[in-house]
C-alpha cells in the first residue's frame, strides 16, 4: 500500500499537463478556477508517478481485433516491462457510480484519488482480481472558524448520535474531530464504490483511543427508515432497499480506517479491507516534492 501527496503550488498548469493524458486534460480544463484544474491534474500525475516509480512497468495492448473478440472495448495494459514514463491515467474509465477503474494485464488496479485546498493525494494498493474490495482515500482542509463550512449543522444532520458525541465532546477539538469523521466516511464511501449514493447516516465511524485507527459499524436502526425515505432527502424513493447499499453496509466490519496528519492543516483518511497479519501502522504518506 502506497500513499502519495503533492502540493499544487509547486507546479504550473503546463508542468502538470505534461504528466497526464490528453483525456485528463479534457476533463479538468473546463473548471473555472486554476486551482481546481491543478488539483485535478495533480491527482492523476501522482497516480502515474506512483505506478511508474514503485510498481511494475507495462506497455499498451492495442490489438483491437482480439479485444473485440473478447468483448472488451476498453484499452488495456499488458505485462511487458518497459523503461519509460507511462500515462496510466489515459486508460481510466468511470462506472455508473463515477468510481474510476483501471485494468492492467487482466487485473484491476485498486487505487483512490482525492484533493482539497493546496493538496492532492493518491493511494495505490496494487493489482487484484476483478471484484476485489476497493480502497478509499480522502483529504480535507481542517481549519477552525472556517465560515464556508457549517460543521455543527452538518454533524447534526448527517452524523450518528455516537459520532456527534465524539465531535462535540471537546470544544477545542471539535473541528478536528468533525473532519476525522467526515474524511473517514468519505473514504469508506469511496472504498465501497458507491460514493455519495451511500447515505452517511447508515453507518457509524468509531475512532480508537490511539486517535489514528478506526472501524465502521452498520446502523441497524436506520434500515427501516430508509425504505420510507423519499427523493427529497437525496435518496431513492423506491419501495425496496437498493441491494448495492445493503451489500456495502454488510461489509462495514470488514474495513478499517487510518488517519494521517502529516500535512499541517489537513486530515487524510484511508479506508482499506481488513487483512490478517497486516500492520496498518507501516502505511506512510509519501509527500512528493518534485514530480518533474
Amino acid at each position: 500500500m502506497r500513499i502519495y501527496a503533492g502540493n499544487i503550488n509547486r507546479y504550473s498548469v503546463d508542468d502538470l499537463k505534461a504528466l497526464v493524458s490528453p483525456n485528463r486534460w479534457e476533463h479538468v480544463k473546463r473548471f473555472a478556477f486554476e486551482a481546481d484544474i491543478k488539483r485535478g491534474l495533480l491527482a492523476a500525475a501522482l497516480l502515474n508517478y506512483g505506478l511508474n516509480r514503485d510498481f511494475e512497468f507495462f506497455t499498451l495492448d492495442r490489438n483491437r481485433d482480439r479485444k473485440k473478440a473478447s468483448g472488451d472495448d476498453n484499452d488495456r495494459l499488458t505485462g511487458v516491462k518497459v523503461c519509460k514514463w507511462i500515462k496510466y491515467d489515459e486508460y481510466m474509465y468511470l462506472d455508473d457510480n463515477k468510481k474510476p477503474h483501471l485494468m492492467i494485464d487482466g487485473k484491476e488496479l485498486i487505487f483512490s484519488l482525492s484533493h482539497a485546498g493546496d493538496y492532492a493525494v493518491c493511494a495505490i494498493a496494487g493489482l487484484y482480481e476483478k471484484g476485489h474490495d476497493g480502497i478509499g482515500i480522502d483529504i480535507e482542509v481542517c481549519e477552525r472558524g472556517n465560515r464556508k463550512t457549517d460543521t455543527d449543522s452538518i454533524a447534526r444532520h448527517f452524523y450518528s448520535e455516537e459520532e456527534q458525541s465524539f465531535v462535540f465532546a471537546d470544544e477545542d477539538l471539535k473541528t478536528e474531530n468533525f473532519y476525522k469523521i467526515w474524511t473517514l466516511k468519505e473514504a469508506y464511501m469511496k472504498a465501497t464504490g458507491l460514493g455519495l449514493k451511500l447515505p452517511t447516516s447508515d453507518f457509524t465511524v468509531r475512532i480508537k483511543k490511539d486517535g489514528h485507527t478506526a472501524f465502521f459499524e452498520r446502523n441497524e436502526r436506520d434500515i427501516e427508515s430508509y425504505v420510507n425515505q423519499t427523493s427529497s432527502a437525496g435518496q431513492t424513493d423506491n419501495k425496496e432497499r437498493d441491494p448495492e447499499i445493503l451489500t456495502a453496509l454488510e461489509k462495514t466490519r470488514g474495513f478499517r480506517g487510518r488517519l494521517f496528519d502529516d500535512i499541517d492543516g489537513y486530515i487524510i483518511s484511508l479506508c482499506i479491507p481488513e487483512i490478517k497479519n497486516t500492520d496498518n501502522d507501516k502505511i506512510k504518506v509519501d509527500i512528493v516534492e518534485d514530480l518533474i
